[in-house]
């Protein structure tokens, strides 16, 4: 690793989730990552004639963490080994089917009668949380060896997960038909993470090297992400009725913790209820296709004055016009660059738009 070393990208990270004064942002950059040889010949070929070993088989899943961890010099990220699976894989501990593409995983439910979920349970042998936690003990054991940061994985919120067992719009009919019920599948299913996440936590913890996300942002101790894409259906209200356990706890589990706005339409939920979680340290912003700092500017105004700090993508042309109006700290920004000529302008351009704004 050249350019920055690892501590001081640490401690970038770090004044990101304290919005201590930073002379810029927490820079992240996405970049083409050229193959890696016979490795990545090899995973090609699995991810085409191959899915299900390609997303189980143990030593495939370290080969392509090792591969991802390796991230671009000029940016502030840190090799972390992240687990690739997908983004509700709670459901399938649960009884989800679970589908393989090239690309991604799919979580089909398991049924359409909610009640059938009154009494759910977690089953320490069940083959998927199996798969889960004989990863998170390679990752700790290479993070040790290796100095990567192990990520822990990315569990999935409840609305999202109970929406993977049902369905979505069985799930909406649900909570107005039999409101209680989802609340108590929920409370179940809550337990149930709460179980999980804290068997996660203490087996990366051995690793000494703190932990990352799928964020790519890291923490010393544990980070964990709150998220629910199903809210961009609800009002504040009945959003709050249903989950705000569920973030309250969870966000209790967490030594740094962040959530993930899926789309600037939930922006609407923040003012009312989700900045008044509680060990909620900064938001995500953003996460539409395409949607530039500036047009989002407003909530990051609020954030920043809530004593939040900011995650958001950045075009690398706004740059100077973004942060000619709002100071670097707390803020983490995501852009993308071509080339390493690119990448090291980007970051040149950065540190003279912050120069004196700490």
């Amino acid at each position: 690793m050249t350019g920055q070393n690892l501590e001081t990208r640490k401690r970038r990270h770090v004044a990101f989730w304290r919005r201590e004064p930073c002379e810029r942002p927490l820079l992240l950059i996405s970049t083409p990552r050229p193959g890696i040889s016979e490795t990545d010949d090899h995973l090609k070929s699995l991810q085409r004639d191959d899915l299900t070993r390609y997303w189980t088989d143990p030593d495939v899943l370290l080969k392509r963490a090792i591969r991802d961890a390796g991230r671009f010099d000029f940016d502030d990220s840190i090799p972390a080994l992240r687990m690739p699976i997908g983004p509700t894989m709670l459901s399938a501990f649960l009884g989800s089917r679970v589908e393989f593409g090239p690309d991604t995983v799919w979580f089909h439910p398991c049924t359409d009668d909610l009640a059938t979920l009154e009494d759910i349970a977690f089953d320490p042998g069940n083959p998927w949380w199996q798969m889960v936690e004989s990863f998170c003990h390679t990752a700790a054991r290479e993070a040790k060896s290796g100095g990567f940061a192990p990520v822990i994985p990315d569990l999935g919120g409840l609305g999202d997960n109970l929406a993977a067992l049902i369905g979505s719009d069985r799930l909406l009919e649900e909570m107005l038909d039999r409101p209680d019920l989802v609340k108590k599948v929920l409370r179940r299913m809550l337990d149930i993470q709460v179980t999980c996440n804290k068997r996660i936590d203490e087996i990366l913890e051995s690793a000494g090297n703190g932990t990352s996300s799928w964020l790519c942002l890291w923490s010393p101790g544990s980070v964990g992400i709150l998220q629910n894409d199903l809210s961009i259906m609800l009002s504040t209200d009945m959003y709050k009725e249903f989950f705000a356990e569920e973030f309250s706890t969870l966000g209790g589990l967490y030594d740094d913790c962040i959530f993930h706005l899926d789309g600037t339409a939930c922006q609407r939920h923040l003012r009312d209820f989700l900045l008044r979680i509680p060990g909620l340290h900064a938001v995500q912003l953003g996460s539409n296709p395409g949607t530039k700092a500036m047009e989002v500017l407003p909530a990051i105004q609020m954030l920043q004055k809530a004593g939040k700090s900011v995650f958001t993508y950045v075009f690398p042309d706004e740059i100077e016009e973004l942060f000619s109006i709002i100071p670097p700290r707390g803020i983490g920004m995501v852009t993308s660059a071509g080339t390493d000529a690119e990448a090291e302008d980007i970051r040149r351009r950065l540190n003279l738009a912050c120069d004196g704004r700490s």
